[in-house]
């Protein structure tokens, strides 16, 4: 039984794909969601790099003016979030981490029945869209938190493709499901 959801949101459009998903499974088993944002902090000062004695003022404020310019794309990003979850009805929280992207979301999963993400992530500083400006080509910088939460969550993970829709005339979809023999493999599958 699924009763508590974390969807992973970050700065993609795989973002919108994973709120609709959440939502869909939420209205299926009175479920509640946690939208969850990572600032990474550590990729904000790698961003920066090294340099001279006398640049360690200039890094300060370039550091912080990138952080403030992070929390508010998150606040944008948990409004739009708390908005869709009210126009489905669905019981709700947000919260904002600052860290590394991938142990931010292992660390909140393990109080989760499940955790929802794009199957593409952008969570890290330097990942985005590319030369193109659109999510889901070739020109993409990917991160790579799926990859780790995949690989080392306790709770299942629904890896969301771009564009996800439920389909209104099916109750059943079709899933891949990923099982290497491990325990938490086969907890997951039980479940």
């Amino acid at each position: 039984m699924i009763n508590r959801i974390l969807v992973c949101l970050d700065k993609s459009d795989y973002t919108d794909a994973s709120i609709d998903f959440s939502c869909w499974l939420a209205t299926h088993h009175d479920a509640s969601l946690e939208g969850m944002v990572v600032i990474d902090t550590p990729g904000i000062a790698r961003s920066v790099g090294g340099g001279g004695v006398g640049t360690m003022k200039y890094a300060r404020t370039s550091i912080a003016a990138k952080e403030k310019e992070s929390h508010e794309l998150m606040e944008s990003i948990l409004a739009k979030f708390k908005e869709r979850c009210d126009a489905s009805g669905v019981r709700h929280n947000e919260c904002e981490i600052q860290g590394e992207p991938a142990e931010s979301i292992l660390d909140e999963a393990n109080y989760f029945d499940c955790v929802v993400i794009g199957i593409h992530t952008y969570f890290n500083y330097e990942s985005g869209a590319g030369d193109d400006e659109k999510y889901g080509t070739e020109a993409d910088i990917k991160g790579d938190a799926l990859t780790e939460v995949m690989a080392e969550s306790l709770s299942p993970v629904f890896a969301v493709p771009l564009g996800w829709q439920p389909q209104p005339d099916h109750e059943i979809f079709d899933a891949l499901v990923a099982f290497d023999g491990s325990l938490n493999a086969m907890r997951s599958l039980r479940q």
